[in-house]
C-alpha cells in the first residue's frame, strides 16, 4: 500500500472505509469484514470465561453457579457433590474452549 493510501485510510471513517473494502475487494469481503467485527467482543467475553473458570480450577473453587446443593448433610454426601460441582466446573471450561 502507498503512502496515499495509507492517508486515505487512516483518516477515513468506518462508513468510508468500509465503502473502500468494498470498491476494492468485493461485497463479499466486507461483509466477511462486518462479521468478524461482530465477533470480537464475543471472543473476548469467552477470553475472559476461560480465564476466571482456569483461576477456579486452580485454586479448587467452585463459583456459585456451578455449586450444587447437598439435601443430605453426610460427609460422604458434600464429597459427592464437591468432586460433581468440581467436574461442572471443568466440563464448562471445556464448553467455553470449544466455542
Amino acid at each position: 500500500m502507498d503512502q496515499a493510501q495509507q492517508n486515505e485510510v487512516s483518516s477515513s471513517t468506518p462508513s468510508s472505509f468500509n465503502n473502500m473494502i468494498t470498491s476494492t475487494y468485493g461485497a463479499a469481503t466486507s461483509s466477511l469484514m462486518k462479521k468478524a467485527s461482530a465477533l470480537i467482543p464475543k471472543l473476548a467475553t469467552y477470553a475472559c470465561h476461560i480465564s476466571f473458570l482456569k483461576c477456579c480450577r486452580d485454586h479448587n473453587f467452585i463459583p456459585k453457579g456451578l455449586r450444587l446443593a447437598n439435601p443430605v448433610k453426610s460427609l460422604k454426601s458434600t464429597t459427592i457433590l464437591h468432586k460433581s460441582s468440581f467436574l461442572l466446573l471443568k466440563e464448562r471450561l471445556n464448553y467455553y474452549r470449544r466455542q
